[in-house]
């Protein structure tokens, strides 16, 4: 473990500069009146929620759960994002690549015992007749938190997203005929039942709890989409892959919002046409005043500088704010390219420098990388952070 003084100390120096600053500036946390984009005003935490993945919590006792939320509360988060509930991958096998359909589905994982036809087999939670996720919620209840869910992992989503999608023989219409076309369109419609199904086996009981619902597949700059020679396919696919969940969703709680966190990649398109991307996306998909545009920094995963970091987060703001009523955060990644936890200065810088774009923030993930559960460095990381949320007035 590296030493801590140090870093403490330049935690402190750190602090104090900010402190100096505006906490705030006129599009960040803090107070925000939203009334006009039909969402109520309230006071948004500074930090209000982190990600965790499903693989992490299968097995987790009552216990357990508790434990995790009173853990995120004490920090003064609000929510959990579970990641996905039902996670699927796939052999691609003698198939022909991206012949999405004739893969082979191996060993489904899933926080819940789904019913919908094909999917009712998973590896599911030694606990609760293998039901975790009426554990979450019944945990968050007892912590007066919520969780927002990611319903389906599909990891044939990967297999797509490079040049011009291929076309099965004898099709021609990139849009709707297409390997990734058939496959937004499979996907979208599976992820809507889960939604259904998931509100009408939890709702009743846990319909406070759910704060709302996570788009797994993780979009990011496509190179033919971003240059602009696609016409337009991909925000086409993925705009009607999303409104299939949409759709679900104002069936089943219509209040209840969507969020998406897409990351970038800087050498595959400018910050401007990656933004172009995601207005063209906007123009398909039917969001809601309400709905989250919660974009990775990329900090962690990419080693992007903090200058990279705002030029790239401002653009996709300027793309949100063409989209009337939805919500712009900032998910800021607080680990390093090894997947290793960064250190504290590093991540309060992140949210520093994005903190005049965004609404309020959240992490991938303080769940995996500082909470005090896991180790004795992870505590020691949440600990800083903690002095850091006091002295910014986020926690008592």
């Amino acid at each position: 473990m590296k030493k801590k003084l140090c870093t403490v100390f330049m935690c402190i120096l750190l602090i104090a500069c900010s402190l100096l600053m505006t906490a705030c500036s006129s599009n960040g946390g803090g107070s925000k009146d939203n009334s006009e984009d039909g969402y109520d005003k309230r006071d948004t935490k500074l930090l209000s929620g982190s990600f965790l993945q499903s693989t992490a919590c299968r097995n987790w006792t009552s216990e357990r759960w508790e434990q995790e939320f009173a853990a995120m509360k004490e920090l003064g988060m609000e929510f959990m994002i579970i990641q996905s509930v039902y996670d699927c991958a796939y052999d691609l096998g003698e198939a022909e690549e991206q012949d999405w359909a004739s893969y082979t589905r191996r060993y489904p994982k899933s926080l819940y015992p789904s019913t919908i036809e094909g999917y009712e087999e998973s590896i599911r939670s030694n606990q609760n007749n293998g039901d975790a996720l009426e554990l979450a919620l019944k945990a968050a209840k007892k912590n007066d938190m919520s969780i927002y869910l990611g319903v389906l992992s599909d990891d044939r989503w990967w297999d797509f997203g490079w040049g011009m999608p291929k076309l099965p023989e004898g099709k021609t219409d990139h849009a709707t005929e297409s390997y990734f076309a058939t496959w937004c369109d499979d996907n979208g419609k599976l992820a809507g039942q889960m939604i259904t199904e998931i509100w009408e086996r939890y709702g009743e009981e846990y319909g406070d709890q759910i704060a709302g619902w996570y788009y797994y597949n993780e979009i990011w700059n496509v190179d033919v989409a971003c240059a602009g020679t696609d016409n337009k396919v991909y925000a086409t696919c993925i705009g009607n892959n999303m409104n299939h969940m949409l759709d679900a969703i104002n069936k089943a709680c219509p209040k209840k919002p969507i969020m998406l966190s897409p990351y970038f990649n800087k050498t595959l398109s400018t910050a401007e046409q990656y933004g172009n991307f995601w207005k063209d996306i906007f123009e398909v998909a039917n969001f809601r005043a309400g709905d989250i545009f919660a974009p990775q920094d990329c900090v962690g995963a990419r080693d992007l500088t903090i200058k990279d970091m705002e030029e790239w987060i401002g653009a996709l703001k300027a793309a949100c704010d063409t989209e009337k009523g939805m919500r712009f955060w900032v998910n800021n990644e607080n680990f390093t390219p090894d997947f290793l936890p960064a250190e504290t200065t590093r991540f309060i810088e992140q949210i520093e420098a994005s903190e005049k774009f965004a609404e309020t923030h959240i992490t991938f993930s303080w769940n995996h990388y500082y909470n005090p559960l896991l180790n004795a460095e992870a505590e020691s990381y949440n600990n800083e952070l903690k002095d850091y949320l006091k002295l910014r007035n986020q926690i008592e």
